[in-house]
């Protein structure tokens, strides 16, 4: 199809066109037409024809054998570069690049609507178009085996979230590695499966101001809006792609405030406790009272009154004395006698 509706048409040495039959992806195979009870599948004939029709149509607008093309649909009608040649379904044959370029200077081209231009290639020169990254990082991941270690890791990481909750970084590699996989499993658009990345991004940053994650919840979700904006479009229905500039940019922004996340809880974490009983340890009281036989009594520290026991049962405190708080059982605390 693609090679009747070019402007130029040519073939390497020794390769061949045709069989052009269509044919369906079934639940028992790759076949082509359908036969029940000795009747043609009405479905199949439906399509043979409009493909005979649309190849015909290409094949008569650029000046091909349109006979042959049909033929090639409807019976999957195959032959050889000499005689694609001969037949007039191919302009001529070339063994490389560079006398494909030859043979095509001066060669007259046709428009559908009726110009006629002659081609000047003399100095042509000519431009390889490198994969792009996107592409490379497509069939990277589309891979079989690892769309399979993809869905394992997804598998493991999301078990170990929900057996263990808080541990986090599992939950996040887990759910990445789960979108990944059903993208190279074809179970998700590309587009789609972009989309969902972002949003999971968005979501994971989001969470990290509420939850103490470490900085790992804006780091998986810095990642996944970089992986969402290179598949947000997909290649294969347009050349239209997010920059990479803007994508690195968003990796700094985003990376900056994991980076200021992960450093004001550091510093935080590294605080002495302000609240709560552990906060009073070392602080001095004065004894209340105290009771010999009991071994307890009270004891006033920050305005409050706390119930206290000696840290040692050779510890002799009376009323008035200062005491050093040293430790806690329960809701009462440890003292010792200031010296």
């Amino acid at each position: 199809m693609i090679t009747m509706a070019a402007h130029i048409a040519a073939m390497a040495p020794s390769t061949n066109i045709g069989a052009a039959h269509p044919v369906g992806i079934t639940p028992t195979g790759i076949g082509g037409e359908k036969e029940e009870k000795g009747k043609t599948d009405t479905m199949t004939e439906k399509i043979v024809n409009d493909i005979s029709a649309f190849v015909e149509g290409i094949a008569k607008a650029r000046g091909r054998n349109f006979k042959w093309a049909i033929e090639s649909v409807r019976n999957s009608s195959s032959i050889t570069a000499d005689d694609a040649l001969k037949n007039g379904v191919i302009d001529f044959i070339a063994k490389d690049t560079n006398d494909l370029i030859k043979k095509s200077d001066g060669f007259k081209v046709k428009y559908i609507d009726g110009r006629v231009e002659k081609l000047d290639l003399n100095g042509a020169v000519v431009e390889e178009l490198p994969i792009s990254f996107k592409l490379k990082l497509l069939s990277f991941i589309a891979d079989p085996n690892l769309a399979y270690l993809l869905m394992m890791l997804a598998a493991l990481g999301i078990y170990l979230e929900l057996s263990h909750p808080g541990l986090i970084l599992p939950g996040v590699a887990g759910g990445l590695a789960a979108i990944l996989a059903m993208m190279s499993f074809h179970m998700l658009p590309i587009t789609a499966a972009g989309i969902i990345l972002v949003l999971l991004g968005l979501a994971l940053i989001g969470i990290e101001f509420f939850v103490a994650g470490h900085g790992i919840l804006a780091g998986g979700g810095t990642i996944a809006l970089m992986l969402g904006g290179i598949f947000l479009v997909d290649p294969a229905r347009t050349d239209l792609r997010v920059a990479y500039s803007t994508l690195f940019s968003v990796g700094v922004v985003f990376g900056s405030i994991v980076v200021l996340i992960a450093y004001f809880v550091l510093a935080v974490r590294r605080r002495p406790i302000q609240t709560g009983y552990d906060a009073m340890i070392g602080m001095e009281g004065e004894v209340l009272s105290y009771d010999k036989i009991q071994k307890e009594g009270k004891l006033a520290v920050r305005g409050e009154i706390w119930d206290f026991i000696p840290y040692a049962d050779n510890i002799d405190v009376t009323k008035g004395d200062k005491a050093i708080i040293t430790g806690r059982k329960a809701m009462v605390f440890k003292v010792k006698k200031q010296i």
